[in-house]
C-alpha cells in the first residue's frame, strides 16, 4: 500500500521597504487679512527594496500612527491648528483635516513656503519563517514643505464712517473706504447689510448697494446710504456689514473679506412745553399760551406748532404757530386764541400740541403729542346790572339809579341801556 505523499513549503526569507510620504496642498492662494483653511494631502509612494509576500510588503510601505504639523516658516501667516492624527496611512493619497490660518492684514504679495513636519512608525525589515515572522520597527520625522501665495488684489480697509440715523427718523450713513491692497479694482460696489429688524435701508430693505466703479490703489472712494430706525428701536450700536463685489485685473468677479462698521442711534426727537397759561371761559374767548423747547438731539428746521382739541366746542381760529429754527436747547414762545361756546361745560379739558418739523434730509416729521390741561371756567354774563337805590314809597316818585360794571375781560365803548 502506498502512502500519500503531502507536499509542504517550507517558506522563509526577508522583506525590505519604507512609506515614502510626499505633501501637496490644493489651496495655495491666501487674500491679506483673511481666516482661510490651509488643505493637505499625503501621498505615500512606498519604496519596496525586498519583496516577498503581500502582506509583509504592505507593512513595510505603511506609516503607522502618523502625525502632521504645520508651521508659518517665513509665510506672513499664523497657524491657528496644532498637531493633525492621519492614523495609519498605506499606498496611495490621504486627505487631512483642513488647518486654520490667519494670514497678515500687512501681507506682502508673493509666493511663501510652509514647513509641514510629518513624524510616523514604519517596519523597516519582516524577517519570516514557517512559524511567524519578526518586525524591526523604525520611527521618521521629516519636514516637507508646501508652498502658497498671498494673492496681489485689491484690499479694502474702512476708514471713516458718519450717520445722522435717529430712533424713529430717516437718516444718512456715509462710509468712506480706502483700497489699500496693491491691484486696482473694476466694477466695483458696496453692499451694506443690516444685522437687525430695527436698522432698515431705503424703504425697509435689509440690504443696499451702491456702485463705485473703478476703484485705483490707494484711492479713498465715500459712499451714501439712506437709513431709518424704527420707532421703538433701542439706542444703542447697530452693525452693518459692508461688501465690495469687483472684477480683478485677470477678470475675475470676486468679493472682499466682510467690513463691519458700527452705526450709533440718536435718541428720539423730542421736545417740551414750559408756562403754559390759559384764561378759558365758557361762552368766550381766551388764550393759551406758553413755550416749547426743542430737548434734541438734533436741530429742527422750519418747526410748526400745531394745536388740537378732542372736544367740539373748543375752537382755535389758527391750529398752527409757527416757530423759528430750535437748536438742542434752544425755546419759543407761542400763544393762541381759543374760543369756547356757549355749549361747553366748565372743566378741565385736556389739550393736544405736536411739533412738525424737517429732519436733515429735508422730509417732513411730526413729534409725539405734547399734552396740557386747560381750566374752562363757568359762563359769565358780559354786564352786571345793579340798582343803587332799590327801595320806593307806594305812591310816590324817584329817579332810579342803576349801576353797570362791566364784567369783561376787556374795555367796550359806545354802550347803552
Amino acid at each position: 500500500m502506498v502512502a500519500p505523499v503531502v507536499a509542504q513549503t517550507a517558506s522563509s526569507g526577508q522583506v525590505y521597504g519604507s512609506p515614502d510620504i510626499d505633501v501637496f496642498t490644493s489651496t495655495s492662494e491666501f487674500e491679506p487679512g483673511t481666516q482661510s483653511q490651509l488643505r493637505l494631502t499625503l501621498q505615500n509612494n512606498g519604496e519596496i527594496d525586498q519583496s516577498g509576500p503581500e502582506r509583509y510588503e504592505s507593512r513595510v510601505t505603511t506609516a503607522r500612527g502618523v502625525t502632521v504639523e504645520a508651521r508659518p516658516g517665513d509665510a506672513p501667516v499664523e497657524i491657528n491648528t496644532g498637531t493633525i492624527g492621519a492614523g495609519n496611512v498605506p499606498m496611495g493619497t490621504v486627505d487631512l483635516s483642513p488647518i486654520d490660518i490667519t494670514v497678515s492684514e500687512n501681507a506682502t504679495p508673493g509666493t511663501y513656503r510652509i514647513p509641514v513636519e510629518v513624524s510616523y512608525t514604519y517596519t523597516r525589515l519582516v524577517d519570516y519563517d514557517p512559524s511567524g515572522a519578526e518586525y524591526t520597527d523604525n520611527t521618521r520625522t521629516r519636514t516637507h514643505y508646501v508652498t502658497v501665495r498671498v494673492r496681489d488684489q485689491p484690499r479694502f480697509e474702512v476708514v471713516e464712517t458718519s450717520s445722522t440715523a435717529q430712533v424713529g427718523n430717516t437718516g444718512d450713513l456715509s462710509v468712506t473706504i480706502e483700497n489699500t491692497g496693491t491691484r486696482a479694482a473694476t466694477e466695483a460696489s458696496v453692499t451694506a447689510t443690516s444685522r437687525s429688524d430695527e436698522l432698515t435701508f431705503g424703504t425697509g430693505s435689509a440690504s443696499s448697494t451702491a456702485q463705485v466703479g473703478r476703484w485705483a490703489v490707494g484711492e479713498r472712494r465715500t459712499v451714501n446710504y439712506t437709513v431709518s430706525l424704527a420707532e421703538d428701536a433701542t439706542v444703542r450700536g447697530y452693525t452693518v456689514n459692508l461688501d465690495v463685489d469687483y472684477t480683478d485685473t485677470d477678470g475675475i468677479a470676486r468679493t472682499s473679506r466682510t467690513l463691519n462698521i458700527g452705526v450709533t442711534a440718536a435718541e428720539e426727537q423730542s421736545f417740551a412745553l414750559e408756562n403754559v397759561s390759559t384764561n378759558l371761559r365758557v361762552g368766550a374767548d381766551g388764550t393759551v399760551s406758553g413755550t416749547v423747547i426743542n430737548n434734541g438731539p438734533k436741530r429742527v428746521d422750519d418747526p410748526v406748532l400745531r394745536f388740537s382739541s378732542n372736544n367740539p366746542n373748543i375752537n382755535v381760529e389758527t391750529s398752527e404757530y409757527a416757530l423759528p429754527d430750535l437748536e438742542p436747547g434752544d425755546s419759543a414762545d407761542f400763544s393762541y386764541e381759543v374760543g369756547v361756546s356757549d355749549a361747553a361745560n366748565a372743566n378741565v379739558q385736556q389739550l393736544n400740541l405736536s411739533v412738525a418739523y424737517r429732519n436733515s434730509r429735508g422730509n417732513t416729521r411730526v413729534s409725539d403729542s405734547l399734552t396740557t390741561n386747560a381750566e374752562i371756567a363757568p359762563h359769565r354774563d358780559r354786564f352786571v346790572v345793579e340798582v343803587a337805590n332799590n327801595t320806593i314809597e307806594a305812591g310816590s316818585e324817584r329817579a332810579l339809579r342803576v349801576r353797570v360794571t362791566n364784567n369783561g375781560d376787556e374795555p367796550v365803548s359806545y354802550t347803552h341801556l
